[in-house]
């Protein structure tokens, strides 16, 4: 959370309103194309091993062994391809931020249309997850309307509260004395972890709250020591320490022994076809 908020702060946020119709027109084509591709290629040639939504203890992932539990049940056809066709349209977020950070292009308009695109698509795709649990569970599509409202509300919440807040508290003083102060950077860690924690509330991931509370921060072009100056505070802690243990705790959950030859053929599937729309939704629209 702490590297997306710094991404959000070093993205020139004049670069993503200048090009904020490249931003929506690529971002919803590198959305439609996968999710069409997922839902209504990929979806009907894996449903039938990848049905089960929740099991008891089985022997395998064999997709036998799951049909012979009586612990096991199924999602409807219509389900799997939503998900499947959600899943294969997420741009992942953190990965293409770190990626970006990491070739020092931050600064290029060429980032700030990317990432504008990737922050559109994922909340988008979050929003289609919540389609998905609706039609699952059988709950109101009040709750997929709600869901919205409260999006937008935290837009307004960010731009109306949030960046006059950072203008006089921190923006202010730092003018005055030239230095970020502690109750500045307390202040920025508190805000940081509540746009974090509505962001999940709102029922999207967390990372992105933290992105967007890193674009609606005050800009200062005059003097752009402030940025660095926040930023030699917080990059250390994330660079050094919290992004190697996401990595590490995401390559730790990821055991790929269980797939077996059927499984390794469905994921070069899934890949090829991920990869596949994507550069098509993208590439064309672009």
């Amino acid at each position: 959370m702490i590297f997306m908020f710094v991404v959000g702060l070093e993205v020139d946020i004049e670069g993503v309103r200048n090009s904020s119709f490249a931003a929506v027109l690529v971002g919803i084509a590198s959305l439609v194309v996968p999710f069409l591709l997922g839902s209504l290629v990929l979806a009907p040639h894996l449903y039938d091993d990848y049905k089960y939504a929740s099991c008891g203890a089985s022997p395998s992932s064999n997709s036998t062994a799951f049909a012979d539990d009586p612990g096991c049940e199924t999602v409807s056809a219509v389900v799997f391809q939503l998900f499947v066709g959600t899943a294969l349209s997420v741009t992942a977020f953190p990965v293409l931020a770190r990626i970006i950070a990491d070739c020092h292009m931050l600064k290029l308009p060429i980032s700030s249309l990317a990432m504008g695109c990737a922050a559109l698509n994922d909340m988008m795709a979050w929003v289609l997850l919540a389609v998905c649990l609706t039609v699952q569970y059988s709950s109101t599509y009040l709750d997929i309307l709600k869901m919205v409202a409260l999006l937008v509300a935290f837009f307004l919440g960010l731009e109306y509260v949030a960046h006059p807040l950072f203008r006089v508290a921190v923006l202010r003083p730092y003018r005055l004395h030239g230095a970020v102060g502690h109750g500045a950077m307390a202040l920025l860690v508190a805000s940081l972890l509540t746009a974090a924690w509505l962001a999940y509330r709102i029922g999207f991931h967390p990372t992105l709250g933290a992105f967007l509370l890193g674009l609606s921060f005050p800009r200062c072009h005059a003097d752009p020591g402030l940025a660095h100056s926040i930023l030699d505070k917080l990059e250390p802690v994330s660079v050094h320490l919290l992004d190697p243990c996401f990595f590490l705790i995401t390559g730790l959950s990821t055991d790929l022994s269980s797939l077996g030859p059927r499984g390794a053929a469905a994921l070069a599937y899934v890949f090829a076809l991920a990869l596949f729309g994507k550069l098509v939704g993208a590439g064309v629209s672009a």
